[in-house]
């Protein structure tokens, strides 16, 4: 049976993340969230701060496998971004403009991404085919997160270095819930920081309910009423730059690669109210 991508539920999702951020964060394009104030504070002196850095869904996101549901979520670190804040119109923007690029192209963590969406679809990671059986390119197919909202910078200028403080991850922990809630995912993946050989996202573990491992890189989650498959790798700019050379590296032949194929299997052989 082949893929088939159902564009209106997916907008619906879109929609729906749309309306929250709109209530909470981002009204008309300005930031408006309450916890602005104390994360503005908590910036350092002489750091920048990219704010209201808001979220991805593609028009593609909602798929069935072989009849089974099949929506990917990518939670990443933070975009350190000199253009703040980021409407979910201006971040569709950013990523669509990726899809007809060559990947080398592409930034390294886009390439990265693509290559692990390959996987997650069935595909060869880092091979020629880049589309489902549509012709939806896998970037048009899937969600993106950020675990906080805004960034801290190490600069006051244009930086991709940003990393959130401790306060913007602890104010941010309720936007990321909801957007599990309302989102939905039957796999998550995150790219995090990498420690003693695995992989932790410590905002995407603040916001789980209950992690049950199934491998070293693998866990069923609870999310409130979201059940999932968590794949958690190592962010493509972790470790020593040799180890994280997708798609060529040995982390990636003996490590990424199966561990998201794995996720794959998962997702779709397990049963999600």
């Amino acid at each position: 049976m082949a893929v088939v991508v159902d564009q209106a539920e997916s907008l619906r999702y879109r929609t729906e993340l749309q309306g929250y951020l709109d209530r909470i964060v981002s009204v008309g394009g300005v930031f408006c969230c309450q916890a602005a104030r104390v994360c503005r504070a908590s910036v350092r002196a002489g750091h920048g701060l990219a704010e209201g850095q808001l979220s991805y869904v593609g028009d593609g996101y909602a798929i069935q496998d072989a009849g089974t549901d099949l929506r990917v979520l990518v939670v990443s670190m933070q975009v350190g971004d000199a253009e703040a804040p980021v409407t979910m119109s201006r971040r569709r923007e950013q990523v669509r403009v990726r899809i007809p690029q060559q990947p080398k192209d592409r930034n390294p963590h886009m390439r990265s991404v693509t290559y692990a969406l390959q996987l997650l679809f069935g595909m060869e990671g880092g091979g020629p085919n880049e589309c489902l059986d549509d012709g939806t390119h896998v970037l048009d197919a899937y969600a993106m997160a950020n675990s906080t909202l805004c960034s801290n910078l190490p600069t006051a200028g244009v930086s991709r270095r940003g990393q959130p403080t401790p306060t913007m991850l602890q104010q941010c922990g309720e936007h990321l819930r909801r957007t599990v809630e309302i989102l939905r995912p039957t796999i998550i993946h995150t790219q995090g920081r990498q420690r003693r050989g695995a992989s932790t996202h410590s905002a995407f573990e603040a916001i789980v309910d209950r992690t049950t491992w199934v491998s070293e890189w693998n866990a069923f989650v609870q999310v409130g009423g979201v059940q999932a498959v968590w794949c958690s790798l190592p962010h493509p700019s972790a470790g020593p730059p040799q180890a994280w050379q997708w798609p060529a590296s040995s982390f990636f032949i003996e490590v990424a690669a199966p561990s998201l194929l794995e996720a794959r299997r998962l997702g779709l052989d397990a049963t999600f109210d």
